[in-house]
């Protein structure tokens, strides 16, 4: 019995996801919009979202979306539709030397 792929927007795909595990050498990798004593607030396009490892994903020309193979498979659709994407960077460096995020993506 094959499970029908939920349909969701960038929007609630995105406040789904878990990224605790996003890391970087160098806070310079990141657009950094905002900065107060323990945050770095960073602004990051979609195009990077899908480059990240674990985001594998098939376009459907004839239905212009994308089906994610990041969990359970999902139907991302009204692709043009992207929210500001923002994550949240601890400014102290974890013990490998890498900032760290806090988990989830932020959207306005």
């Amino acid at each position: 019995m094959s499970k029908e792929v939920v349909k969701m927007s960038w929007k609630e795909f995105l406040t789904t996801r878990n990224i605790s595990h996003l890391s970087w050498n160098s806070i310079e990798e990141l657009n950094v919009v905002k900065t107060n004593s323990d945050w770095y607030i960073a602004k990051i396009p979609i195009w990077d979202i899908l480059d990240i490892p674990e985001f594998k994903y098939k376009y459907n020309k004839e239905r212009d979306s994308i089906t994610v193979y990041w969990g359970p498979p999902i139907e991302v659709i009204n692709l043009d539709d992207v929210p500001n994407i923002y994550i949240k960077i601890h400014k102290r460096l974890g013990t490998d030397y890498r900032y760290h995020c806090d988990g989830r993506f932020y959207l306005f």
